[in-house]
């Protein structure tokens, strides 16, 4: 069969990682470091990352079948998103489309806003950190779009760590198409 007479893939990817920054990529300041650092110039945009942490996501990003979106409020929108990415702190790592409000700010506007993502796109599993999603994330997800999630909730002064990142690389590795369609 050529090329052109694939079958075409149905769906979306086969696992979209969706990420949020404040308190899941970057963990928050405590309390003393906070006080520490709130007095130098443009201490907000030194956010604290684990490197070793984006670095083994950023290449669980590029197993085939799996796309990263963002849905935090530090990117409103793609502009946003694309500026956040390629500066100094993420260098192009996580790449990946920004997801679009719905509702924001009244409560469960991220929920809300990942679900009509998730269906236009149409993901056979996904994967979700972000420390503000509800407890009950992982089951409205899964009621609503019926399909394979994994629901990350770090602490906002910890961020995810690598034992997270196992996590996630277990399930893309379960969930990932090994071959193009």
């Amino acid at each position: 069969m050529s090329a052109r007479q694939q079958p075409q893939d149905p769906g979306g990817p086969s696992v979209l990682m969706v990420f949020d920054v404040d308190g899941t990529i970057s963990r928050f300041y405590r309390e003393e470091e906070y006080a520490e650092h709130h007095d130098d110039p443009n201490w907000y945009e030194l956010f604290p990352l684990d490197e070793a942490v984006v670095d083994a996501l950023d290449e669980l990003a590029h197993v085939p079948g799996v796309d990263v979106a963002w849905l935090t409020s530090w990117a409103p929108d793609q502009d946003y998103l694309d500026h956040l990415i390629n500066g100094s702190r993420f260098r192009g790592r996580l790449a990946g489309r920004c997801v679009p409000w719905i509702g924001e700010p009244d409560k469960g506007w991220r929920l809300r806003s990942l679900l009509a993502f998730a269906e236009q796109h149409r993901p056979r599993a996904l994967v979700w950190a972000d420390d503000q999603s509800p407890g009950n994330a992982g089951q409205r997800i899964g009621d609503h779009l019926t399909i394979p999630r994994l629901v990350l909730r770090p602490h906002r002064n910890v961020g995810l760590t690598m034992d997270d990142v196992h996590r996630v690389h277990a399930f893309v590795n379960e969930h990932a198409r090994q071959q193009p369609w």
